[in-house]
């Protein structure tokens, strides 16, 4: 039986360490983002504590005799985990507050760390339990490590594709606490508090904070939130949040992806109330009407709208399947719009089909994909361009000094790849604006300023200028920046400084202003 309840035990305490850093790394996304960065300090801060957990177990195995005496240890690992969501409402908004991003780090030591150390400690304990002699020592280990890993790559499926996108993360956080208790129960069952007194304490504090985290749980909706979601993508979000400017007030609507905007819309006319839409669908409008065009990003729908009001054949591209649903329901996505799932890189690789224009506006968050701006993904562009063909890039506003680096980079890897590329700018402070990258195959110096460029009623509205102003980035510019390749994924370091300033905006503006109507933080 011992050995039985041993080998269990193996399998669902690695099974818990996945779950737990699959978990709390969605947790850190609307403060930190989903960055390469950030994942490296989850990933830095985990591998820390199964390490200090492994030594500790080694040292202490000793003194462990019998798997029931692993009963208390679980009951403070089932704590660590409840204490997550708990911790997290508190200690995120001040972390940031005081260090910004690099509050990554000191949040997921606080609620990370202690759970990864208790775990750690599991499978050295089992493997002395197990281990009938010195010369078994290496097969206990082998089959303890093995369960333990078997049990990971499992959970790291049910947890990315069930727990999280059906229960929400608290709700799978609660989860695992449960099943640490539960499994401390089944270790102590049967024994006397006079014998196992500390993991008798133990279990009724892990009861009254699995309880406490139960009762605050937030898997309902708050005023103005009319979707929420998290899935293997992040969470989705739609919510009605007003937005005053000057002496007016607009009706808006926000779709965010980790609590970054996504979609902004005007819920009187549909329009957006982000410039960048209205100024790129005045340069698409240089195209015929019947005009096959790729769209790489969906989000809530607003250019994919204006490209159909253009009477374009519109094809969105958008990994994320909950997208659609969500922009159709929430945002007024057009049925002409044909939607495809796929990745955006991965579409242009096996398509054959060619457009007169293709659109980049994708965001992860804060974040644009490195793999997509590449010289390599910027030659399969060419290949699914028609001869006259243009592409479009939306990215952030930065330009000039270190901060603009990521922008300098993208056009210079235009131009050595043979697009007539030049640059907007849409109004605004820098943190405010976008860049809006505008390229073609065909190299005439007077390409754009040669055509009639066509507007939507929303882009009227609005007031983009028509002929939009595109420019010629000057060499010197960006002699000194970098070409973007596939082998050296370096943009999202480039971009850092335009991430974190995004980010600020979004957690003052949006993520703080909700959380006043009630909503928690994730």
């Amino acid at each position: 039986m011992q050995y039985k309840k041993i080998l269990t035990l193996a399998f669902l305490n690695g099974a818990g360490i996945m779950s737990f850093e699959m978990i709390c790394g969605k947790m850190l996304a609307p403060f930190y983002g989903t960055s390469l960065e950030v994942w490296a300090v989850t990933l830095a801060v985990v591998m820390s504590g199964l390490a200090i957990g492994y030594w500790l177990g080694g040292k202490y195995s000793a003194k462990y005799t019998e798997v029931t005496s692993l009963g208390s240890l679980l009951f403070f690992a089932a704590i660590t985990v409840a204490l997550a969501p708990l911790l997290g409402k508190v200690f995120f908004a001040f972390a940031y507050s005081q260090f910004g991003i690099s509050g990554s780090i000191l949040s997921s030591i606080v609620i990370i760390l202690p759970y990864m150390m208790l775990a750690g400690m599991v499978s050295p304990i089992l493997t002395h339990i197990i281990s009938t002699d010195e010369n078994d020592s290496g097969r206990s280990a082998g089959k303890i490590f093995s369960l333990s890993t078997i049990g990971g790559v499992l959970a790291t499926f049910l947890t990315g594709f069930w727990f999280i996108p059906l229960l929400g993360l608290e709700t799978a956080v609660n989860i695992l606490a449960v099943i640490y208790i539960l499994m401390g129960f089944v270790l102590i069952i049967g024994q006397s508090f006079k014998t196992k007194k500390v993991s008798w304490v133990t279990s009724a504090l892990s009861l009254l904070v699995i309880s406490t985290s139960i009762i605050s749980s937030s898997s309902n909706l708050y005023p103005g939130v009319l979707y929420r979601q998290t899935g293997l993508y992040g969470e989705l979000m739609v919510a009605d949040i007003p937005l005053v400017y000057g002496n007016q007030t607009y009706a808006r609507r926000m779709f965010l992806s980790n609590r970054v905007g996504q979609t902004n819309m005007d819920t009187n006319n549909g329009c957006s109330l982000w410039s960048y839409v209205h100024h790129l669908s005045t340069i698409a409008g240089m195209h015929p009407t019947g005009s096959n065009v790729l769209l790489l990003g969906v989000a809530g729908g607003s250019i994919a709208n204006e490209l159909a009001q253009l009477s374009f054949k519109v094809d969105a591209v958008d990994l994320d399947p909950r997208v659609f649903d969500v922009a159709k329901k929430y945002f007024r996505l057009s049925e002409k719009v044909n939607i495809i799932e796929d990745d955006a890189r991965h579409f242009l690789n096996v398509s054959e089909k060619k457009y007169k224009l293709i659109v980049i506006d994708l965001f992860a968050g804060e974040g644009v994909p490195n793999h997509i701006l590449t010289r390599e993904s910027l030659a399969i562009i060419k290949k699914r361009l028609n001869k006259n063909g243009t592409l479009i890039i939306n990215f952030h506003g930065f330009l000039e000094g270190d901060d603009g680096r990521g922008s300098r980079a993208v056009y210079k890897t235009l131009v050595t790849e043979g697009y007539n590329a030049h640059f907007m700018l849409t109004p605004g402070e820098p943190g405010a604006r976008n860049t809006l990258f505008v390229a073609s195959l065909n190299q005439d110096a007077n390409f754009f300023r040669s055509k009639t460029y066509r507007q939507t009623p929303c882009s009227l509205r609005w007031g983009a200028k028509n002929p939009p102003v595109l420019i010629k980035m000057q060499a010197a510019m960006y002699k000194n920046d970098v070409v973007l390749q596939d082998e050296y994924p370096v943009l999202d370091r480039f971009n850092k400084a335009a991430y974190a300033n995004w980010r600020q905006y979004t957690i003052e503006h949006h993520l703080l202003e909700l959380n006043k109507q009630g909503l928690p933080f994730f």
